[in-house]
């Protein structure tokens, strides 16, 4: 049984019907074991909601929903960053990526995303949906 922690982008796209990914992300989660969420991609899914000009109690209830779903657990950001194995990174932009594959193998996880750069970074830590 493998566990996936969901990543922001993935999880924006299973809560938003008109994604481009959306159809893809629902094929993976079909077949998911164990799907985790944390504070850090709950946390981008707000920001998608709001930036979109829909009110908080929108973003809440799409999160409520999510987290209702029997195969959904939430776990905490536990990982404190200096704790994390940062090599190969080489900017910024990388932070938030590797810090959710790190935190999914801190949780015996993989990180599930469809972004193939963080994919090729730390294979041993990913799932690329396709």
């Amino acid at each position: 049984m493998t566990n996936y922690l969901i990543d922001a982008n993935a999880l924006i796209a299973f809560n938003i019907s008109t994604h481009q990914h959306h159809d893809v992300v629902l094929r993976w989660f079909a077949q998911a074991d164990t799907v985790l969420t944390c504070p850090i991609t709950e946390g981008a899914l707000f920001r998608f909601i709001i930036r979109n000009h829909f009110d908080f109690s929108v973003a809440c209830q799409l999160l409520t929903d999510f987290c209702a779903i029997p195969k959904v657990q939430r776990i905490p950001d536990d990982l404190h960053y200096d704790d994390a194995n940062w090599t190969g990174v080489r900017g910024f932009r990388q932070v938030t990526d590797v810090y959710l594959a790190e935190l999914a193998l801190h949780h015996d996880a993989l990180l599930a995303t469809f972004d193939q750069g963080i994919a090729f970074l730390r294979p041993e830590a990913t799932f690329l949906i396709q």
